[in-house]
């Protein structure tokens, strides 16, 4: 179901305070839980929208409860399993799911495939959502105050430069390209999704959104990214500029919504 929430999220988030070099994480407030690994599946799309909900959820109700991500690889109709999928329709299964919502880690382990073992039971639903909303204006200020109100799964262009970037460090990697050629080089370069769930400054003086990855604890720093914030040309995002967004690596982002806190 489809329920307009749009009042509730833009007043969540336009009411947000930013103050100059502020370092803000999710970690610290609790809603995270334990370092993910997804190993040779390619479920990051799933990891990505269980680990929201769980977010979402403790945000709302200071409960954290660790959700199954293995529930949308084996029964989301519109993805492809270990081959890979997106958060939107990872969503949508949670939102249209018999009952409502998405059950348990702990009833339903991840298995590292999907399982296609005939007449698999669901387990009760733990945690639902009422509806799912997509980032539209990426300027640098607006994806600040989103992330103070909850995380957002980010789908981005995952090329070596910054798989293979390991340490405390920023990212400083250029854009490579700009969106034209993101499409001409999609079949090159692979799509990755990611929490992202918060953003600072460094000692130095950089700023930086901070990524949330699902390959283990020997990625990245210990599983976060920092990836350079800001500038004439923001990585992630890209520039705005009268309303029309240019260049960056995330491909779409978005998140879960509960309608009433």
């Amino acid at each position: 179901m489809w329920i307009d929430v749009s009042w509730l999220v833009d007043t969540k988030h336009r009411n947000v305070e930013l103050h100059e070099g502020e370092t803000f994480d999710w970690r610290a407030h609790g809603a995270l839980s334990d370092i993910r690994d997804q190993g040779p599946c390619g479920c990051c799309y799933a990891v990505t929208s269980a680990d929201n909900i769980m977010a979402m959820h403790q945000i709302n109700l200071e409960e954290l409860v660790d959700l199954s991500w293995q529930e949308i690889i084996d029964h989301c109709p519109w993805n492809k399993g270990c081959g890979g999928g997106t958060t939107l329709t990872s969503y949508l299964y949670v939102l249209r799911r018999p009952g409502g919502g998405l059950s348990r880690l702990q009833h339903y382990p991840y298995i590292g495939r999907k399982n296609t073992s005939p007449g698999l039971v669901l387990p009760p639903a733990a945690v639902g959502i009422d509806a799912v909303m997509r980032v539209n204006y990426f300027s640098e200020r607006n994806i600040m105050r989103h992330i103070k109100v909850q995380p957002i799964s980010i789908t981005m262009y995952w090329g070596p430069a910054i798989q293979n970037f390991h340490g405390p460090g920023i990212y400083d990697g250029k854009t490579p390209m700009t969106w034209s050629l993101h499409i001409l080089e999609t079949p090159r370069m692979q799509a990755h999704s990611l929490l992202l769930i918060g953003f600072g400054r460094n000692n130095d003086g950089d700023d930086f959104w901070l990524l949330q990855n699902s390959h283990g604890e020997n990625v990245g720093d210990g599983e976060i990214y920092r990836v350079r914030r800001g500038g004439e040309q923001d990585i992630l995002f890209g520039r705005m500029e009268d309303g029309v967004r240019t260049g960056g690596l995330v491909i779409y982002a978005n998140f879960p919504v509960v309608a009433v806190k």
